[in-house]
């Protein structure tokens, strides 16, 4: 008898170590995907520390080209003053210049018409050698006063002359080097864009990753739960595979001999390949993707201290947190994760426990 009772709780306490190991395995995977998660989450967060960082600076650059071009505009509009102020008085002394050269012409030609100019009139017309000596220094001395101020309204033209065309020199300059901030500026601009659509891009991915991780979390949370109270439920679960018969011999058991550690019920067999997979029962999603050798897997808590658990799909058509009904379609049967072949692979777990999903499903 004590022999049977050890026996028993041997059993027990195999079946315990196998539901144990079974699920640290899943929570293994889910606490690897959590700090791979978190780590993606920091390498983003460095990486957006960094591009703000050189953002920063290429923003500085772009407002310290902004002010010089802005000093740039004002000495522009300062020499086009000055460039403005020079041409008027270079305007009026041409026109002063022009003035007094045809003055001086029209005197010329008044003396000529007079006799007053030519030398010969001047000395035919004069009485004697000293009317001849006046008339020719007078014209002398009138010639140079005349000739002096045209020479001095010339220099002066062409002073302005000089300073107008310096001016418009610097000005040029001035455009000239306008012409290279603005350039600068487009170069630093598009730098900008470029830190700008890096930073949108890790921002996306850092949003991601931290969905990624909530979601993780939340099915951490949805794993670890208490179960609350016993199986309340009936012993009736819905085939999974509705396309398949129950009675096909293509199903392996829980747990055989050759199979220890087999936790639940594969179901599978020639030309199962996109069977559809369904709910057994109603409940609530708790774990919709890939993990460990499950492959791509959905968890449902049946909320009656039941779940059950279907492994290597190929598709999943159900997301974590979702209510689904019994016989509601949760996936396609595949062959993903530590899968010799296309099988659903399907386990009851009740209070924390794996049991024979053949006692259950029917």
């Amino acid at each position: 008898m004590n022999k049977i009772v050890k026996g028993v709780a041997s059993l027990i306490a195999v079946l315990l170590v196998f539901s144990l190991t079974g699920y640290s395995k899943v929570d293994a995977s889910l606490s690897g995907d959590k700090k791979k998660a978190e780590q993606n989450i920091a390498k983003f967060k460095k990486e957006l520390n960094n591009l703000e960082d050189q953002r920063f600076e290429i923003i500085a650059k772009i407002e310290s080209v902004d002010i010089t071009i802005g000093k740039t505009e004002n000495k522009l509009i300062e020499l086009q003053k000055e460039l403005t102020t020079k041409e008027t008085q270079l305007k009026s002394a041409t026109l002063k210049f022009n003035n007094q050269k045809n003055e001086f012409y029209d005197h010329l030609r008044n003396k000529f018409e007079q006799g007053d100019v030519e030398y010969v009139s001047v000395i035919l017309n004069a009485t004697n050698l000293t009317e001849v000596i006046n008339y020719n220094e007078y014209h002398r001395i009138l010639k140079e006063k005349e000739a002096a101020q045209i020479s001095r309204l010339q220099v002066v033209k062409a002073d302005l002359e000089t300073q107008k065309k310096e001016i418009e020199s610097n000005k040029q300059k001035t455009i000239d080097q306008k012409e290279s901030l603005t350039f600068e500026k487009s170069k630093l601009a598009a730098v900008k864009k470029t830190y700008d659509n890096s930073m949108a891009s890790i921002r996306k991915q850092l949003a991601a990753e931290e969905a990624d991780r909530a979601t993780i979390l939340k099915e951490i949370a949805a794993m670890n739960r208490p179960v609350s109270g016993n199986y309340t439920g009936n012993g009736r679960l819905q085939w999974p595979v509705p396309s398949i018969p129950t009675n096909t011999t293509n199903i392996s058991g829980f747990r055989t001999p050759s199979r220890p550690t087999h936790s639940g019920m594969d179901i599978g067999g020639y030309g199962v390949s996109g069977r559809t997979i369904v709910a057994a029962d109603g409940g609530e999603v708790i774990l919709a993707k890939s993990y460990y050798g499950y492959g791509n897997t959905v968890m449902i808590d049946h909320n009656n201290g039941m779940m059950t658990l279907y492994g290597h799909l190929a598709k999943i058509n159900v997301k974590a947190g979702q209510t689904v009904k019994r016989g509601q379609t949760i996936g396609i049967m595949g062959n993903t994760g530590q899968s010799s072949g296309i099988h659903l692979h399907i386990e009851v777990i009740i209070n924390g426990i794996r049991v024979n999903p053949n006692s259950y499903i029917r």
